[in-house]
Formats: structure tokens, C-alpha cells, sequence
């Protein structure tokens, strides 16, 4: 018996050797670190830190649109559906979104398409809030929108300067891609003020190569101090996901639009009533000109401010307030951003002399000054039809430069237009043999018309013009 006993003892204790050996032998020796690994790990931590402090401001966004004013799902991040090719849509229809609070008391910035036209909109907090959010403004040349919902103390975001933004800098993107809500995504800011995207009339987006997919629209890109430098909005694409090219609208431009949103529910934009061209070494030279930096002007506008200050065709612009120019969205989105009414100095070659001409910005035409009748309208009349300004976008995107009229963005199944086979992207030149130029000259001629059984409509489709008879219901 005594035997046995010490025989457990022995091999309890020589277990008990072995898993001491074992545990010796497998403890791992902390790897020597680098200074290269601890910046890594100190901007893992980095990342980390910005996530744990934006994150409670970002929102989930859920649009609800009544039927015949459908949200289009590829209008949500991609560039190549523009116009929709997606079948429009005989029930409601809900679109998924971001946003993120800019207040502390429920203001939201996030993109135009998402809650344009919207019915109602929910927005989700991720601590599992949920508020009904009402429409302040929206603004289609930008793509920005402003939303509130009720209540204090909400978690918001800073705006950068998104002037200072460089190249090669990281960028952080917070959104919900494809309803997966707070999803975190770094990549660096890939370039600055990109424009000939094809989708929008205001071009100057930040590029990065941070994976921005549906549902990312309206969410904010960060930078390293987990400031907002842009409003996630769009990717080029062809297969429907993210293909390393990812655009938001500076924030310096949201910031602009937001407090005019703010104030009048509509963007207030300048004008100058010029189209210029870049001036390539050929033109130049062709001008006898020795430089090529700057833009030619090929049209001045009758009676619009640059006509005032004495512009005039094949003027050179080479600066405007002091800012170099180069091509013609530079000169775009610098007036934009004025208010109607401002003093501006044009620097501009004319014959080989350089002269500076004084400019006073006008008021857009395209936009209305009224907050019941903002730039973009629906018209809502029994042919079935969405119809929208014509913007320079627009125009250029599809062909329509040298015309003016309405442009369908929208037409609804089994309408009076359907049926007269007209699509989205239709341009409409006239009602009754009325030239339209503005939504609310067509209004009152379709108003007009609506007297009769019959309209007749003038209609440019590609390069095809065609006369259409519709019946009123």
C-alpha cells in the first residue's frame, strides 16, 4: 500500500515537473520593437482613437419615399447610373444613408440624393436612438442636404479647412455600407479638387482610397484629428462596389452651404454669366499669346455682371481676387461660393496686356429667391414627369450645351409621358410652341396648356428633336 502511494506521489511530481518545463519552454520572449513598429502601433492606436470619438456622432439614415418619387439606389454612390437605368418603381421605396451631427442640438449634414423628396426620414443614433428628422435644405449642385432632429446634447463632429487638405494625408471614413452601421474604413487623400465626374454641376472633390460603398453616402472623411475634411458622396464604379476611386464634397463647401441652408432653406449662388475654356499651347499660340496659364472666355452672357465689367470674347483669365485660375470650374466654384452682391477684381490678358476689370457677383439665374420655391422643383402635373433646371452639369453631361429648356429627371409607369415613350434625361424645349427655360416658365405654360385636352411639347433626346402630342387626364 505504502508502495502505491509513493509511487502517485512520484508521478504526481514528475507531472508537476513537466508542466513547470512546458510552461518554461513556451512562455514567448517579447519580440525587440523596432521605431518602425511603434509608429505603426502608434498609429494603429491613432485610428483606434479617432473611431472611439466620431463614431457616436455618425448616424444611420432611413429615407422613405412615396411611390412615383422613388429614391434610385444607384444615385446613391455611383457616377455611372446617372439618370437611373434602374426600373422606376410603382410602391414606396426606402434608401439607406449616413450622416453625422455638425451641433449639438440634432443638426445633420449628409448628402442631397438620400433624403431629397423623402416622405419621412428616420435617423439612428449607435447607441440605438432613433428620432424622426425633419428637412432644413437641400442643395442638388453640391449634393449636400441639412436634416434635424429633436433634442440637446447630441455628440457632433468639427469641420477642418479642407483648403490645407494635401495629397498622401490619411483620410478616415465612417459610414453604414450596406446598413453595416459605424463601419471604419483608412486610406490617404489620393487628390484635391477633381471635377469632369459627369454627376454633379459643382465640382471639387476630394479623392481618396478609402473603401466607400452604398450606404457610406453622406458620411463624413476624417483626418488624423478626427475632423471632418469632407462629406462622403460618391464612387466611380462599374461593377456597383468600391473600386479604389471614392469622392466627398469638401467640407469648406458644405460648411458654405450648410449655413445658407441654415438661413434661407435654399443655396444662395454667384454668378458672373461667362463660359471659358482652358488655354491649351496651341490656343495660345494661336491668340499670340506667350503663356498658357489662365482661361479664354468664348461667351459672355447679355447684361450679366461680366458684360458690366467689361469682359469681353477672347479676354484671358488668369486670376480672380488674387487666385489663380485654370480652368473653367476653378472660376465656377470661386464665384459660387459668393453672396450675390460682392466686389470681385479679375485679372485678365487682352491683346497681350494685362488689364484688371471690377465685377459685381450676381444672383444665379437657375435659382429662385424664395424658400417655397427652391432651385431644383418637382412639377406636379397628371403627364406623369419630374422635370428639374437645366444646370451647366447637366447640359454638358448629356449633350446640351448650346440648348435651353427643362430637363425630365423623372417619369412615372403607366403616365401620359410613358406612353409618348419619354425617358429621363429628355430635354423640353417647349410647351405649346412656348420656349421654356426655367421650371416655373414651364409650370405656367403646362398650367396654361392644361385648359385643353392636348399639349404639344418640342423634345430633344440625344442629338434627336421631336414634336410630341400628350393628353391630359
Amino acid at each position: 500500500m505504502r508502495s502505491k502511494l509513493y509511487a502517485a506521489l512520484a508521478l504526481s511530481l514528475l507531472i508537476s515537473l513537466n508542466l513547470s518545463a512546458f510552461k518554461k519552454r513556451t512562455t514567448p520572449t517579447p519580440p525587440k520593437q523596432s521605431q518602425a513598429i511603434k509608429v505603426l502601433r502608434e498609429a494603429s492606436e491613432g485610428f483606434s482613437e479617432v473611431a472611439d470619438s466620431a463614431i457616436p456622432a455618425v448616424v444611420s439614415i432611413k429615407a422613405c419615399f412615396e411611390p412615383g418619387n422613388s429614391y434610385d439606389p444607384n444615385f446613391n454612390d455611383f457616377f455611372y447610373h446617372f439618370f437611373g437605368s434602374t426600373p422606376q418603381q410603382s410602391e414606396s421605396s426606402v434608401g439607406f444613408g449616413s450622416g453625422f451631427f455638425v451641433t449639438d442640438d440634432g443638426y445633420i449634414l449628409t448628402n442631397n440624393h438620400l433624403v431629397k423628396d423623402a416622405a419621412n426620414i428616420k435617423v439612428s443614433l449607435y447607441d440605438g436612438r432613433e428620432f424622426d428628422a425633419e428637412i432644413v435644405g437641400t442643395d442638388p449642385s453640391t449634393e449636400v442636404a441639412l436634416i434635424k432632429v429633436k433634442g440637446k446634447n447630441f455628440p457632433y463632429l468639427t469641420l477642418a479647412d479642407s483648403d490645407k487638405v494635401k495629397i498622401g494625408q490619411w483620410a478616415i471614413a465612417i459610414g453604414n455600407p450596406f446598413e453595416f452601421k459605424a463601419s471604419v474604413t483608412v486610406g490617404v487623400v489620393s487628390a484635391t479638387g477633381r471635377n469632369r465626374l459627369g454627376g454633379l454641376s459643382w465640382e471639387n472633390y476630394i479623392q481618396t482610397d478609402a473603401a466607400i460603398n452604398p450606404g457610406n453616402s453622406g458620411g463624413p472623411l476624417l483626418d488624423i484629428n478626427g475632423e471632418v475634411i469632407g462629406i462622403n458622396t460618391a464612387i466611380l464604379t462599374k461593377t456597383g462596389g468600391y473600386m479604389g476611386l471614392s469622392f466627398a464634397v469638401p467640407s469648406n463647401i458644405a460648411e458654405h452651404v450648410a449655413e445658407q441652408l441654415f438661413e434661407h432653406g435654399y443655396l444662395q449662388r454667384g454668378y458672373l454669366g461667362v463660359r471659358a475654356q482652358s488655354l491649351t499651347p496651341d490656343l495660345a499660340e494661336a491668340l499670340g499669346l506667350d503663356s498658357h496659364n489662365g482661361i479664354v472666355v468664348v461667351d459672355v452672357a447679355p447684361d450679366s455682371p461680366a458684360q458690366k465689367a467689361g469682359l469681353e470674347q477672347q479676354d484671358v483669365i488668369t486670376e480672380f481676387n488674387g487666385k489663380l485660375i485654370n480652368n473653367q470650374m476653378n472660376l465656377t466654384h470661386e464665384v459660387s461660393l459668393l453672396t450675390p452682391g460682392t466686389k470681385v477684381t479679375l485679372t485678365i490678358n487682352r491683346n497681350g496686356k494685362v488689364k484688371q476689370l471690377n465685377a459685381v457677383v450676381g444672383a444665379h439665374p437657375m435659382v429662385q429667391n424664395t424658400k417655397e420655391t427652391p432651385p431644383s422643383i418637382s412639377s406636379q402635373n397628371s403627364l406623369g414627369m419630374t422635370v428639374e433646371n437645366l444646370t451647366p452639369a447637366y447640359a454638358h453631361q448629356l449633350g446640351y450645351d448650346q440648348l435651353s429648356g427643362v430637363l425630365i429627371t423623372q417619369v412615372k409607369q403607366n403616365s401620359q409621358m410613358a406612353y409618348a415613350s419619354v425617358r429621363a434625361g429628355t430635354l423640353i424645349l417647349s410647351v405649346n410652341r412656348q420656349k421654356v427655360s426655367s421650371v416655373a416658365q414651364f409650370q405656367q405654360a403646362i398650367t396654361q396648356a392644361s385648359k385643353n385636352k392636348h399639349v404639344l411639347l418640342l423634345v430633344r433626346y440625344g442629338k434627336i428633336t421631336r414634336y410630341i402630342t400628350v393628353s391630359f387626364k
